[in-house]
């Protein structure tokens, strides 16, 4: 049996194989204490190799659901006319661009923007946040989703007043992620009134 042999199956394995003879009895056990010592020492690597993808599978998991939920509180907030908590979705410099709705940089115009967009609205609206696409790249993103806006008619019966889609570029910003831009598209219906 080579060196390469015991590498692929330890010493201490629990199988019964005699050492090689080779000069002595002190040379074999000093063998295999080397080897022994090789085996764990690659092992060792191995399970902090598994440690390490481990690891990183659990942050890329933990990165889109917190990315997903930045996505549902968008929505809440939004619906609950809560236009502060809506502008801390954002970065520092998060930028919101919503086409004919209008445009904002910063959190404080992002609630100023806000603010006039919830004195306009006539009726309560409800926003479905759906079908996420979100690509990870270290502590920034991009993601794409559909957005839905439904509101209730004059006789009370819901009707979907919007429907279009946001393209989002994101950061992790002190731990967190953050919007950094927000491109809206409307596409239903094709003209909104200012």
């Amino acid at each position: 049996m080579d060196v390469h042999s015991w590498i692929a199956e330890p010493p201490d394995s629990g199988r019964s194989r005699a050492a090689p003879e080779r000069h002595g009895a002190f040379e074999n056990e000093r063998t295999v204490a080397v080897v022994s010592a090789i085996w764990q020492k690659h092992a060792k690597a191995f399970r902090m190799a598994d440690d390490d993808a481990l690891a990183q599978r659990l942050r890329r998991l933990e990165d889109l659901e917190e990315i997903r939920q930045l996505f549902i509180d968008y929505g809440r907030h939004l619906d609950a006319g809560d236009v502060q908590a809506y502008a801390e979705l954002f970065a520092d410099e998060g930028e919101v661009l919503l086409g004919p709705i209008g445009r904002a940089k910063g959190r404080a115009a992002i609630v100023e923007l806000m603010t006039k967009v919830k004195a306009r609205a006539t009726t309560p609206s409800f926003h479905l946040v759906t079908n996420p696409v979100i690509q990870l790249d270290g502590d920034r993103a991009t993601s794409e989703v559909l957005w839905t806006v439904i509101r209730p008619d004059a006789a009370g019966k819901l009707e979907v007043a919007m429907f279009g889609r946001h393209y989002d570029e994101l950061v992790r910003e002190r731990g967190r992620w953050r919007i950094l831009k927000r491109r809206g598209k409307i596409d239903v219906p094709a003209v909104v009134g200012r």
